[in-house]
């Protein structure tokens, strides 16, 4: 936030949309508290409001690193898979029970392909391998010193997808 906030340049709103991004999402803000006292001296203290969505939140290095989900993908799937057994949106309550039961014979069955080393096969689109190995490339290159953090940020730009 640092290198974006000294290196944003001059385009009109650009300053405050960092600055929102810092606040609300990296550092937190810093206000001054006024206090009076006895006397007629004021005293200002400063008091740290913690950012609203801390990194721990939204960060995704370390799944990134690790080849993990980044997304709620697995749970938007597992929600499509379930509503394909119920085959009705206000499903009657024994057609639910029907349902979870299915699904736990499934899940039944996937531990035990785990416990004999043979995991289901999870199919990943040649998009997202693509996207998940330039982020690997681009961590490896920011660790060797091989790009700066300016270059970093151009690359990871570039790797960003914006769905509209």
């Amino acid at each position: 936030m640092c290198y974006l906030s000294q290196h944003t340049p001059d385009v009109p709103g650009l300053d405050e949309l960092v600055a929102y991004f810092d606040v609300t999402y990296v550092r937190g803000i810093t206000r001054a508290v006024r206090r009076p006292s006895f006397s007629r001296r004021v005293f200002i203290r400063f008091r740290r409001v913690p950012q609203l969505f801390p990194p721990a939140l939204w960060n995704v290095h370390e799944v990134t690193i690790t080849d993990q989900e980044r997304t709620n993908n697995v749970c938007e799937g597992w929600n499509n898979a379930f509503a394909s057994l119920t085959r009705h949106s206000h499903s009657p309550l024994w057609v639910l029970i029907e349902a979870l039961q299915m699904d736990e014979a499934a899940v039944s069955m996937d531990l035990v392909r785990v416990a004999r080393d043979e995991p289901p096969a999870k199919r990943i689109k040649r998009s997202t391998e693509k996207h998940q190995r330039r982020l690997q490339q681009l961590r490896t290159d920011r660790r060797a010193n091989s790009k700066s953090i300016s270059e970093m940020l151009c690359t990871l730009g570039q790797c960003v997808r914006v769905h509209i």
